[in-house]
């Protein structure tokens, strides 16, 4: 599920005023069955206009780009494995926070 959230136009602090309509979108992910390295692959509804827009919340934790997870374009990659079931959760619950133009 999508959210959108439209956040006010950026003025450029020079004048000459413009500025780009930015949009906010939050994609939910769950995963009951346990994956390796590599093995989970996140598909958001949009891609994000830069890869430091993003924000991946795993169970309540924050991931870090490079060492917990990889962006490509509207892919995001796991970098670690993980089994729900060894954690003794019904299922790994992912947040994709990411900006939009």
């Amino acid at each position: 599920m999508s959210y959108l959230m439209q956040t006010p136009k950026l003025v450029a602090a020079t004048g000459g005023g413009g500025g780009v309509e930015r949009f906010w979108t939050t994609d939910d992910f769950s995963r009951s069955s346990a994956w390796t390295a590599g093995g989970y692959v996140l598909v958001l509804s949009a891609t994000p206009d830069d890869d430091d827009a993003v924000l991946v919340n795993f169970n309540n934790g924050n991931l870090m780009k490079g060492i917990d997870y990889s962006i490509s374009g509207n892919l995001i990659t796991m970098l670690f494995a993980f089994d729900p079931v060894d954690a003794g959760i019904a299922a790994a619950l992912t947040q994709v926070k990411f900006r939009q133009i």
